[in-house]
């Protein structure tokens, strides 16, 4: 696919389903790229008035769902993209949608309440436990970058101050400030090690093992002065990492951020755009999206 893609998305079926997604439109592979097909939604989501950055999410616990974000509506499917319900929630704007890991009716996303007989409410964590009809204040900050544990589905957030938060939802949510002024530019959780976290600085990654109070920072093998804009845990291995650098591609480490060296070769003038994902059937098989080249897939087993 030689386009720009904005965001990738990927279920847990052998070979996996992938998702890429064109502002508010959304193609699906089956094959690993081969072959794509425009699964929707079926219509135009935005709103002229209150419009925000379209969001894709899939469910990890259910291969068939996902959902897309625009404005004030969100789009379902439950059948991998052929057929597809509007959600339309007059009072939530709604953009950097996730999915609770162990149910795919728990959404997260950054959002805020319109005036009138909505209310307002600035920017803030939103929390739905009913795919999207309705949406609750877990945290009344602006948020930068958000990670979700899929150990124990708490929620870590960097707001605009660049101060670290660890989200707990629930019928009594809490919250807790974990590192003031990381200031970082991604985030990510182990998938595999409870309490493992990797945030990223201009020219170098951070580990975190308990849970975001500490860290520590290396760039050995990364360009001097890279800014990191994606970080991709390895689903099977807890000591391989991957980094996405805009315009100097995909990074590897395999003693969890340690130290780095280059994945394949990158194509010149290609920026990293639309996300990094490792497949999960097949852990070898790396995908980026870019912003002129579409999907790469990066196969470190050829």
């Amino acid at each position: 696919m030689a386009f720009g893609i904005d965001e990738l998305g990927i279920d847990g079926q052998n070979p996996p389903r992938l998702y890429a997604r064109l502002g508010s439109r959304v193609l699906a592979t089956a094959d690993r790229g081969a072959n794509w097909l425009d699964v929707g939604p079926p219509a135009d989501l935005s709103d002229p008035l209150y419009f925000s950055d379209p969001s894709l999410a899939v469910a990890p616990d259910d291969s068939q769902t996902l959902y897309v974000s625009e404005s004030r509506n969100l789009a379902q499917s439950t059948d991998g993209g052929r057929s597809w319900t509007i959600v339309q929630n007059p009072c939530v704007i709604l953009s950097g949608l996730l999915l609770e890991p162990r149910d795919s009716g728990h959404l997260f996303a950054e959002g805020h309440f319109l005036s009138g007989f909505c209310g307002r409410i600035p920017k803030a964590l939103l929390h739905s436990r009913d795919g999207g009809q309705t949406w609750d204040q877990l945290i009344a900050v602006e948020w930068r970058y958000l990670a979700i544990d899929s150990l124990d589905s708490s929620v870590y957030v960097e707001d605009s101050a660049g101060d670290l938060w660890r989200i707990v939802p629930g019928p009594s949510s809490r919250h807790e400030l974990l590192f003031p002024e990381l200031s970082a530019t991604a985030l990510a959780v182990s998938p595999l090690v409870p309490g493992t976290l990797w945030a990223v600085r201009p020219g170098a990654v951070g580990r975190s093992r308990d849970g975001g109070r500490t860290w520590s920072f290396s760039s050995a093998g990364l360009p001097e002065g890279a800014v990191v804009f994606k970080l991709a845990p390895d689903p099977a291995d807890p000591a391989t990492l991957y980094a996405g650098i805009s315009a100097q591609g995909v990074f590897k480490s395999t003693d969890a951020g340690e130290t780095w060296t280059p994945v394949g070769t990158w194509p010149a003038g290609v920026h990293l755009q639309g996300g990094l994902l490792v497949d999960p059937a097949d852990p070898s098989i790396l995908y980026a999206g870019t912003d002129t080249a579409g999907v790469l897939m990066f196969d470190q087993e050829d």
